[in-house]
């Protein structure tokens, strides 16, 4: 038995009023007709990247496009999506961090093996320097190269979830929505500007445990434990600095009724 879906019965009957046919409307919405068939009958419903589309080429608006029950069950979806998008991307800039850091170990351990004396003096062995050279050049070039596919893949994840999170701003907020990226940039800037001078102090932390994190680094690469112990501290920290940021931009910007 097929579901009746409110949107696609508010679909169907605004199409037919503006004297367009489903061909017309799946061309100007750039899918197939079977797609709009199935929309209109409650097969399925349009993808949530569509919405804000759909509204423009019917030119409906957002009260008209969605019932009160419908527009609680997208926004719960859409909810749910922007939810696992940030923890794929938690996930991914936690690897992208991982690797940059192996390239930095490696790296340096690159630098410190080509002092032939140290490596001669610490294995006894010249031909020992040669292998860990070309070990840590290639360990950390595979680091590099992975860390720069990280972020090609998290940059394209951020530009394709920017549909998704206009439509959500959409079907949450109605017509009278705004979103950042809409924003003029001096527009922008100024809001940023003033976000960082109401948290200067968060930022300035932030700042220290990232320079924290490099002093740890190079302790624990010349060997000592300390600089590791130093590091684990301060990640934990500077998560919660991170969280505590994130939920203060959010704040920010809703007083401001803006969606980032």
């Amino acid at each position: 038995m097929k579901n009746n879906s409110i949107i696609g019965t508010h679909i169907r009957e605004r199409r037919r009023a503006l004297g367009m046919t489903q061909e017309q409307l799946a061309e100007k919405l750039f899918v197939s007709n079977k797609a709009v068939s199935k929309w209109e009958t409650g097969e399925s419903n349009p993808d949530t990247a569509l919405l804000l589309k759909i509204s423009e080429v019917l030119q409906i608006s957002s009260d008209d496009l969605f019932g009160i029950e419908e527009r609680k069950k997208i926004s719960k979806s859409l909810y749910n999506s922007t939810l696992k998008f940030a923890v794929r991307i938690t996930f991914l800039v936690i690897l992208a961090v991982i690797f940059s850091v192996g390239f930095l170990f490696f790296l340096i351990s690159t630098l410190l093996a080509l002092d032939k004396s140290m490596v001669v003096s610490a294995v006894g062995d010249a031909s020992m320097q040669w292998l860990i050279i070309v070990l840590s050049s290639v360990l950390a070039l595979v680091s590099l190269a992975v860390s720069v596919w990280l972020i090609v893949v998290i940059v394209k994840q951020c530009k394709k979830h920017e549909t998704i999170r206009r439509a959500q701003a959409y079907v949450c907020w109605g017509d009278g929505y705004r979103c950042f990226s809409d924003l003029q940039k001096e527009t922008q800037k100024q809001l940023l500007k003033e976000f960082r001078k109401k948290n200067i102090a968060l930022f300035v932390l932030v700042i220290c445990c990232l320079l924290l994190e490099l002093i740890g680094f190079i302790i624990y690469a010349f060997g000592f434990e300390t600089g590791h112990i130093i590091q684990i501290i301060n990640r934990i920290f500077i998560s919660t600095l991170l969280i505590v940021l994130l939920s203060k931009e959010k704040k920010f910007f809703l007083e401001k009724k803006i969606y980032m």
